[in-house]
């Protein structure tokens, strides 16, 4: 043991962990002769999107306001996004405890204009998962 600490005394030139706010472990270390390495290990968080408001809308929240405003019911929004019928439930309640609304209609009323100028991409991710779907 006190050899291999010894050969790793004398190729590693130094070495530092690091915990950064936003949740991730930074690892720096160098050995002799080659440039410094530097790795983060852990997810990061977002921390430049607010909790409540139309600005913490995510694009998903977004879809699935949309498309409920349009008529659909819960099942059919999960059908089309391929997700379960129960995590559309949360995605409705979640952006609606975010824009302080108590219902999901009141939350599109609030977001309607927002949403509809920032769903230009739903046509090309519908496009792009069906293309992904075909059998090669």
């Amino acid at each position: 043991m006190a050899e291999r600490r010894e050969t790793i005394q004398t190729v590693v030139e130094s070495a530092s962990i690091l915990r950064l706010p936003d949740r991730r472990t930074e690892v720096k270390f160098a050995l002799r002769g080659f440039p410094e390495v530097v790795r983060y290990i852990g997810r990061r968080t977002r921390s430049d999107r607010p909790d409540t408001g139309i600005d913490s809308l995510t694009p998903v929240d977004q879809a699935c306001l949309y498309l409920y405003a349009q008529g659909l019911d819960r099942t059919a929004i999960a059908k089309k996004r391929g997700v379960s019928w129960s995590s559309v439930n949360t995605m409705l309640w979640q952006a609606r405890t975010k824009l302080g609304a108590d219902t999901p209609e009141e939350a599109w009323k609030i977001a309607g204009e927002f949403i509809q100028q920032n769903l230009h991409w739903l046509p090309l991710a519908s496009r792009q998962q069906k293309q992904d779907a075909k059998p090669k």
